[in-house]
């Protein structure tokens, strides 16, 4: 087992203006750090906590990150490692060694639409579009891109769903 196992936020998940991030893991004298990073790779908040005993246990861990603000971008990351910071000039270059780290690909429902509390999960029907669904959903066609940038991971062209995908649609 690696060291590290995120288990919250599953990959491309919705989120709020609060970030729950939770697993099992071990860290470096029982410490590991996680942090919240827009596209452009710029840290909107960052945490440590302990987990396990110091001594290679392997524990659950949880944190509750608060986003400052709306993030700039639709899309981020959420990163999950073990630093080294007491020994910088050891075998990772670098003040802080990040070692065994977790990126998860995130998605700020924030930015796509305010008071964004979570998502919906609808299955694609034949004969639907980002429109229809954007206008069933939220009774506005327009704000179809909404839907599109919650699930850039599954939709490639916009104009093309294919029955049975299963997107998110932020509320």
């Amino acid at each position: 087992m690696a060291s590290i196992r995120v288990q919250q936020p599953e990959p491309f998940d919705i989120v709020g203006g609060t970030v729950l991030v939770a697993g099992l893991g071990t860290g470096f004298e029982a410490t590991l750090r996680a942090r919240v990073r827009d596209a452009n790779s710029i840290e909107l908040v960052s945490t440590f906590f302990m987990v396990g005993g110091g001594t290679g246990e392997i524990a659950q861990f949880h944190a509750v990150m608060e986003l400052p603000e709306t993030p700039p971008t639709p899309n981020g990351f959420v990163e999950v490692f073990e630093d080294n910071a007491a020994f910088p000039d050891g075998p990772f270059p670098g003040p802080v060694a990040e070692i065994n780290k977790i990126c998860i690909p995130i998605v700020f429902g924030t930015s796509l639409m305010p008071g964004c509390v979570g998502y919906r999960r609808r299955i694609v029907l034949n004969g639907d579009s980002l429109g229809g669904i954007a206008q069933a959903e939220y009774g506005d066609s327009a704000v179809w891109a909404r839907i599109h940038e919650a699930n850039r991971d599954e939709i490639g062209d916009p104009s093309v769903l294919k029955p049975g995908m299963q997107l998110r649609i932020p509320h």
